[in-house]
């Protein structure tokens, strides 16, 4: 993994520099999410706009107005919490779904496995 080093103590003195790259984390990620689909090379060079507005997001700390009242909220730290465990469950979940159907599975089978892999996450969170 590439480390970067940020000038952080710079950039936490200046409230206009975080709010400006929390701006353009958050702008990144949606035009990430908009335009990134199923037909796309990914990772490859698609994967940039997501690791790009992670590190805008991450260097705006916690001064930047949308970090405090977007990813601060109690929602988002708890998917944060459980985010380790989702990824783990996830995968085998929709894996053998697939499996199972012989292709891509239904939305309705989707959505529920999705559930289920959250309701997994969060008692594996609790249970360990």
């Amino acid at each position: 993994m590439a480390k970067v080093r940020l000038p952080s103590a710079r950039l936490e003195n200046s409230n206009l520099v975080a709010i400006i790259l929390s701006v353009v984390g958050f702008f990144v990620l949606g035009c990430g999410l908009a335009t990134i689909n199923h037909s796309d090379a990914f990772p490859g060079l698609w994967a940039l706009m997501p690791v790009v507005s992670a590190i805008f997001l991450i260097a705006a700390g916690q001064r930047a107005l949308l970090n405090r009242v977007f990813l601060s909220h109690r929602v988002m730290v708890w998917f944060g919490l459980i985010s380790f465990p989702l990824y783990l469950w996830h995968w085998p979940l929709l894996s053998f779904a697939r499996i199972i159907e012989g292709d891509v599975p239904s939305v309705q089978i989707r959505l529920i496995l999705v559930v289920m892999s959250v309701l997994l996450a969060w008692l594996t969170y609790i249970l360990d």
